[in-house]
């Protein structure tokens, strides 16, 4: 059901909400695990009952569930520190360190200076070619560590994460944060704009053009 629906079904019941009620309504049934987001509707968003989207899942104990949430996460974003891993998943620093614990046999890590960085136990072909990559805001890149000056260089914080916590849309070149970007939808065509931290790293027309052409053929545009 879209939220219009919804609003009629509640006016139905004698609930008179407007739309910030409405939003608040919805809101609490999607904390309580109540509805989720359902399929689209054309150009509506729609809501579904969890329990038909969802399958239902075996019940597990904590234990288990801080070690499958553990070995997911270092394997998918390491190298890893404990406190990015506290960090990402909100958990108890206590609850974060006992779900290493019981997983870190099955995990390689370094120690760089006084942090130790945990990863998953698989080799990896070196990179021989440039990656270039037009990331959106709060990707799993950035917004997945605490400590982010392995890809962020402290001085161009502020360039990409504001002081009150909105994360922009990054541009990332070999693993390196070297600029932001937006971009414009018009009839025929998308416009971007990148926005480089220093001039030596900005990028010629041919490497912007490659980066951008999945995104150019996604919208079916210029």
């Amino acid at each position: 059901m879209t939220r219009a629906e919804l609003v009629s079904e509640l006016n139905k019941n004698k609930i008179k909400p407007d739309n910030l009620q409405t939003i608040h309504i919805m809101f609490n049934a999607e904390l309580n695990g109540t509805v989720c987001n359902g399929p689209m509707r054309g150009k509506q968003f729609t809501y579904a009952l969890l329990d038909e989207r969802v399958a239902k899942s075996k019940p597990i104990t904590k234990d288990e569930a801080l070690a499958e949430l553990s070995k997911k996460y270092f394997i998918s974003h390491g190298p890893a520190t404990l406190q990015d891993f506290a960090w990402w998943s909100g958990l108890p620093s206590t609850d974060a360190r006992h779900g290493l614990e019981i997983v870190k046999s099955k995990l390689m890590n370094t120690k760089i200076g006084d942090q130790t960085y945990w990863f998953g136990n698989t080799t990896r072909n070196e990179r021989t070619i440039q990656s270039i990559y037009f990331l959106p805001a709060y990707d799993e890149f950035m917004i997945s560590y605490k400590d982010r000056s392995a890809s962020l260089s402290p001085k161009f914080f502020s360039n990409a994460i504001t002081r009150n916590g909105i994360f922009k849309p990054i541009i990332v070149v070999n693993g390196q944060v070297v600029g932001t970007w937006s971009r414009e939808i018009k009839k025929e065509k998308v416009v971007f704009e990148a926005r480089f931290f220093r001039s030596l790293q900005k990028l010629n027309k041919i490497e912007m053009n490659i980066a951008f052409d999945p995104y150019k053929r996604f919208f079916g545009k210029k």
